[in-house]
């Protein structure tokens, strides 16, 4: 058993935890009769990564990429359960989870909870989002002097801009902190802050 939950990439970051014996199995994949249950929790509203598709059923590259792990691993039974973001790691740190898809970008925090590998090795689908009128944003430089909202604070945007802030103290991007929700919500908090 590991002393940290720990951190794998496969094509995407996925994290397990060291706690818990697994939740309910929804499949049985293994044919070793002493295979580990390991229930792993994904985003169902994170397309393409993970999301659950017309016909009810989970899918995305997360998804699909869990199952095929489960195919190669025999010690391990990999059981996928829908959530939502913050169900993901609140799970995961009560042991409800040992693993969970999507990512969790580095911090010193989370680097005393869980084991991070030396590469990264994931996807990220970060987009900044302007009004349809504006040309004058084509690079991170053109965002100086600027508002960028929101930004949750542990998001991969804060810590992009933040980095760049730290990088270029003599143009700062404003970083303006909120609750990322739907896009829908983001799109309406833009508009409101014109």
């Amino acid at each position: 058993m590991f002393k940290k939950k720990s951190l794998l990439a496969a094509g995407m970051a996925l994290i397990l935890a060291a706690c818990g014996q697994g939740g309910e199995s929804s499949e049985e994949s293994s044919s070793n009769p002493d295979a580990k249950e390991v229930t792993v929790a994904v985003e169902n509203s994170s397309k393409p990564l993970s999301f659950t598709d017309d016909s009810g059923e989970l899918t995305g590259y997360e998804v699909e990429t869990i199952k095929a792990l489960d195919e190669v691993v025999d010690d391990y039974n990999f059981n996928i359960e829908s959530a939502d973001a913050e169900g993901t790691q609140v799970g995961l740190d009560t042991g409800k989870y040992q693993m969970m898809g999507g990512g969790l970008y580095k911090t010193k925090e989370r680097e005393d909870l869980y084991l991070f590998p030396d590469e990264n090795s994931g996807a990220s689908i970060i987009r900044i989002y302007k009004r349809k009128d504006d040309d004058s944003i084509k690079t991170l430089d053109d965002l100086t002097d600027k508002k960028v909202h929101p930004v949750t604070p542990n998001g991969g945007i804060f810590n992009l801009l933040t980095e760049y802030n730290e990088d270029h103290p003599d143009k700062k991007i404003d970083i303006q902190l909120g609750e990322s929700g739907d896009f829908a919500q983001q799109f309406q908090a833009i508009d409101e802050r014109k």
